[in-house]
């Protein structure tokens, strides 16, 4: 049996770390939810920020919402997360993964919606209004936000081997970082806004 939550990768240190923060902050939203709510339902801008928030205490200061300019055009332009070490800046774009987990594949649902976050970050030309002085210094990273859904009447057994199963193909994923919870209070709570079951929440992100 897989453990319900967990991190696999190979990307520094700190992401590692900021994985761990954000299945802790994770759980303490659901506890503080009292499990009525579940925190990864929110938009792709509260789920990217939720993990800004475990970069910056994972020693990474990270600002959501950062200004950018794409294609060289200075408008009102944003990157989900900007987070910014001492000789060098990270570039992350987050999309959310939202599907059926009985009728589709993880890793085919989530490479497609890292297609889309690696175009959107592969267009940013400068920061904060300013083109780039040396693009050497700027790191560019492709995430997605996993938000796997079942129809209301899926027997607790057929939910829990299809999430054992989702774990494993995202652990032989080629993503190099991976983090997944999936609490046991949501396996077969339903959701207060959709009518389905929303048990857990899986990231994976990759440098480029």
């Amino acid at each position: 049996m897989e453990n319900l939550s967990g991190v696999d990768g190979d990307l520094p240190p700190s992401w590692n770390s900021a994985c761990e923060q954000w299945i802790k902050t994770i759980e303490q939203l659901c506890a503080n939810f009292a499990h009525k709510d579940a925190p990864w339902e929110y938009l792709e801008r509260t789920n990217s920020a939720i993990f800004a928030g475990a970069l910056t205490a994972a020693g990474v200061p990270a600002m959501p919402e950062a200004y950018v300019n794409r294609n060289n055009e200075r408008r009102d332009h944003r990157v989900d997360i900007c987070a910014v070490a001492s000789n060098s800046i990270d570039l992350i774009e987050f999309k959310i993964a939202g599907y059926d987990a009985a009728k589709y594949k993880t890793v085919n649902r989530t490479r497609s919606r890292m297609k889309d976050a690696t175009r959107q970050v592969n267009n940013i030309t400068g920061i904060f209004g300013n083109p780039f002085d040396d693009t050497s210094q700027v790191l560019r990273t492709g995430a997605v936000i996993g938000l796997p859904c079942f129809d209301l009447g899926t027997s607790e057994t057929t939910i829990n081997e299809i999430i054992q199963q989702i774990i494993v193909d995202l652990r032989r994923s080629s993503f190099p970082i991976k983090a997944w919870i999936f609490p046991s209070q949501y396996v077969t709570k339903p959701s207060r806004r959709y009518s389905k079951y929303y048990p857990g929440t899986f990231l994976v992100a990759q440098r480029l």
